[in-house]
């Protein structure tokens, strides 16, 4: 549980609990009513019979929208965040110490099928790194301290020591680099910059209509985290959120997040696959753009794309469905542009 202290002495609260995969896919769980919705979407999109398509997924998702309560979880995002822009100010943000720290990690932040696990598994493929997956172990070492609204003094040393604690349980053997793509990073990005200085923080985005419609096209396994992610308007609620708060870093850490732009990778996969490498101070490698042939396991959605060269094929995604699109759009207000 998260809880950011700010102005006013109230607190915003992002719970995670943990998640029961074999619960969630139960023979009569909404998942499993869903699914066949979902896989005729598909079916009938590869077939060009987008009208089709899109009554399917808009079935599967009205499944899905009707068994949680993703107004809920709306609220405890716009509240967390509203606590982290309170808290994480210019002047608490230049206190930041490089002494001391060791290892640097790179996070990587941005929101579910932006394009992170395409960065994540690039550079995965490096033989100076290796990826963590999606931890939360940001939340759970700031948790209890001072700044997160607990008991314990905000130690930045000590909470560095107890992430790469960690980082060794979950498998990491001390290479240079280790990669974290946490769905909750984009929140804690002045908690890194603070714990982590010499750390690399990489922003993944896309364009939000391509990101949003992405979503609205999966069948997510958490429905903790993902419970907005069945409804036009709150998919479109939750990417506004993510955006404001990327500027809010964008304005008090300028210049120390890395943008990672989907459609400039897709368009210039060399040079851009160069690029990040060179943000993350990495000797280069062509290991890097032979990244689909890398095996390591991918518990995420985005699995099965980035054991494929880079394609074009998510690139205006949304475009056929646009008629149907109406309240996302909407909803989206200057980020659909």
């Amino acid at each position: 549980m998260l809880s950011i202290q700010h102005r006013g002495g109230s607190s915003a609260w992002l719970t995670v609990p943990a998640v029961d995969p074999d619960r969630a896919w139960q023979p009569y769980s909404p998942s499993a009513r869903a699914r066949p919705n979902f896989e005729a979407f598909r079916r009938l999109a590869a077939d060009g019979r987008y009208d089709e398509a899109f009554a399917e997924l808009e079935i599967g998702n009205r499944i899905k929208d009707q068994s949680l309560d993703g107004r809920a979880t709306i609220g405890r995002l716009a509240a967390a965040s509203a606590g982290v822009r309170a808290a994480f100010t210019s002047t608490l943000l230049g206190q930041a110490t490089r002494a001391g720290e060791v290892a640097a990690p790179i996070f990587i932040v941005g929101v579910p099928r932006s394009g992170s696990t395409l960065v994540e598994q690039i550079l995965a493929s490096h033989p100076d790194v290796q990826a963590v997956g999606e931890t939360g172990d940001l939340s759970s070492i700031a948790g209890p301290t001072t700044l997160y609204g607990g008991a314990e003094p905000f130690d930045p040393q000590i909470l560095a020591q107890r992430y790469f604690e960690l980082a060794r349980h979950r498998g990491w053997d001390g290479r240079r680099r280790l990669v974290d793509k946490s769905l909750t990073n984009h929140m804690h990005v002045g908690l890194i910059h603070l714990v982590f200085p010499k750390a690399v923080i990489l922003h993944s985005v896309r364009s939000a209509l391509d990101t949003c419609f992405s979503g609205y096209a999966t069948l997510f396994g958490n429905d903790v985290l993902m419970a907005y992610a069945y409804n036009q308007v709150m998919l479109a609620e939750r990417y506004r959120l993510y955006r404001e708060l990327a500027a809010h870093w964008a304005f008090v850490l300028m210049g120390r997040v890395q943008d990672i732009r989907h459609e400039a990778l897709v368009a210039d996969p060399g040079g851009e696959i160069r690029r990040l490498v060179a943000l993350c101070d990495l000797d280069w490698t062509p290991r890097c753009l032979d990244f689909h042939t890398f095996d390591r396991p991918i518990d995420t959605a985005s699995a099965e794309q980035v054991r494929r060269p880079i394609f074009a094929d998510g690139i205006g995604r949304w475009r056929p469905y646009e008629r149907h699109l109406g309240p996302m759009i909407q909803a989206l207000g200057p980020y659909a542009g």
